[in-house]
Order: C-alpha cells, then sequence, then structure tokens
C-alpha cells in the first residue's frame, strides 16, 4: 500500500496525466496530491469567504428590519432578531463544516 501512495505522489492524482493529457488548470493543480490539496483548501477558503459576505449582507438586512420595528410594527422586531441569529449560526456552521473539511483533507491526502 505504502507503494502505491508513493506512485500516486510521484506520478499525479488525476491518471489523466499518466496518459500525456495535460493539465488545463496550469501547474501542479490537481495532478499532484499537494497540488490537490492545496486546490482543495483554496476552494473552501473562497466558499468560507463569500459565505461570510452573505453573513454581513443578512446582519444588515436584519438590522434594517429592527430598525423598522421602531415605527410602530413589532413583528419586524422578531424577524429582524430571527434573521440575525439565523445568520449567525449559519456561519458558525459553515466555519466548523470547512475547519472538519480542512482537517480531513490534510490528514488523508497528506
Amino acid at each position: 500500500m505504502k507503494k502505491f501512495w508513493e506512485y500516486i505522489k510521484t506520478k499525479g492524482i488525476l491518471f489523466a496525466t499518466w496518459y500525456g493529457i495535460s493539465n488545463p488548470f496550469g501547474g501542479d493543480a490537481f495532478t499532484t496530491l499537494d497540488g490537490t490539496v492545496e486546490r482543495l483548501t483554496f476552494l473552501i477558503n473562497t466558499a468560507i469567504a463569500f459565505s461570510a459576505l452573505v453573513t454581513v449582507a443578512l446582519y444588515v438586512y436584519g438590522g434594517y428590519k429592527i430598525i423598522i420595528s421602531a415605527q410602530g410594527e413589532a413583528d419586524h422586531l422578531v424577524e429582524g432578531q430571527n434573521t440575525i441569529k439565523a445568520a449567525t449560526i449559519g456561519m458558525l456552521i459553515v466555519f466548523l463544516a470547512g475547519t472538519i473539511i480542512k482537517f480531513v483533507v490534510e490528514q488523508v491526502l497528506r
């Protein structure tokens, strides 16, 4: 089994590269084990950054709903609080999932 992993590390994780098909991503991304780990880590970090932007937008929307509730509509207050609460819980889930996935990728593929 150890020889198999050494072969994969030297030849690349994509079998297409074993047959001379060039890598469309350039460099060693997805063609070596280290390149695959780096690319997956980049994709995970990008997804986390995008979800952080969505969270900020939801905070602004929830804050707007809370401000609107000052005009006498109490249901907007609850809606704004629930939006902010849901955005916070969602971001915590995204951070935890990203951390777990990065840990697994690092431990399994390296």
